[in-house]
């Protein structure tokens, strides 16, 4: 009896086998093949030749209708017009000079940083503890916000050499580690 249910099982794994390999091709119907078309590529036009009529030079110069000022009318009238450019760029000099520069000095520094962190908790209690070592610290962002990522500083200084001693000081006294890295006014 097992023998029989057996052949049956796999006869009908076998049918269904060919029914899922052979059915598709049979009942897909139109097949859409894909043809490239190419495009033709146009003959060059022939190019007409035009001929240019020659003009003739003109024998005669005809005066012209409009007469020539003297010489003092002339010197006089480019006296005024240097006059009125000279006036028009005083002015411009006189504004510039008026106007003060801002000053956009900025001096970059060096800052050891202390680490990245996402909780908040941890940036304010690391942030107290070096202030009550009395460390500058600051952070970027100012306010630290949870799960957003919040990088310590301390510092900054102008001299590196101060900086470096910094962070010697504070591997000695806190038993941390940070990196010397270039302070940016700009990036606070």
């Amino acid at each position: 009896m097992a023998s029989a249910f057996h052949n049956r099982l796999v006869g009908t794994v076998v049918l269904v086998a060919v029914a899922v390999l052979v059915l598709p091709e049979i009942l897909d119907g139109e097949k859409a093949t894909l043809e490239q078309q190419f495009a033709t590529i146009p003959l060059r036009p022939s190019v007409e030749v035009v001929e240019v009529e020659s003009v003739e030079p003109i024998q005669e110069l005809t005066k012209p209708s409009w007469e020539i000022e003297s010489d003092a009318e002339i010197a006089a009238a480019v006296q005024t017009v240097a006059k009125v450019e000279a006036l028009k760029v005083d002015k411009k000099v006189a504004k510039a000079t008026n106007t003060k520069p801002k000053s956009t000095s900025v001096k970059a520094g060096w800052s050891v940083r202390m680490g990245s962190f996402q909780n908040a908790d941890n940036v304010k209690r690391l942030v107290a503890k070096l202030r009550q070592q009395k460390y500058p610290t600051y952070t970027i962002p100012a306010k630290p916000i949870d799960g957003a990522l919040t990088v310590v500083f301390v510092g900054p200084e102008i001299d590196k050499q101060r900086v470096e001693t910094l962070r010697t000081d504070l591997v000695k006294k806190m038993k941390m580690s940070g990196t010397v890295v270039a302070y940016d006014p700009l990036q606070l």
